[in-house]
């Protein structure tokens, strides 16, 4: 008998908190220059504030969080310029990744994606 079962997340309250809130700056879910509490980081993630704390620690080491007046953190903006750069580097990156990963290819590759593409629809199909 197989079982389907999902991975249990066996980190830490602080460490899933820190991951939360570094995805939601590299999304943009929190924007440049935002001023955050953090009250409002736990009623925001839904845990007590200890988690949250030692996260803002962390992303203050990492340079993304500032303090702010009043107790509160600041996200760091990001000058136009830095950004610039780095989506360069990052195109530049991605486009060799894949230039390289389509020359290594095995040249059966494309025919196998029809087929497992093929194969999905009828899947799909019968529900």
């Amino acid at each position: 008998m197989k079982t389907q079962l999902a991975a249990v997340d066996c980190g830490t309250v602080q460490e899933r908190v820190y991951r939360e809130l570094r995805a939601a700056l590299r999304q943009g879910r929190l924007a440049s220059g935002q001023q955050l509490t953090i009250r409002a980081l736990v009623r925001a993630v839904g845990t007590s504030e200890m988690p949250v704390r030692e996260a803002a620690k962390r992303l203050l080491a990492d340079g993304a969080l500032q303090e702010a007046p009043k107790r509160s953190l600041r996200i760091v903006p990001i000058q136009r310029e830095r950004l610039q750069g780095m989506t360069r580097i990052r195109l530049n990156l991605e486009g060799m990744a894949a230039r390289l990963a389509v020359d290594a290819a095995d040249q059966k590759l494309p025919a196998q994606r029809g087929l497992l593409n093929s194969d999905m629809r009828i899947a799909l199909q019968a529900g």
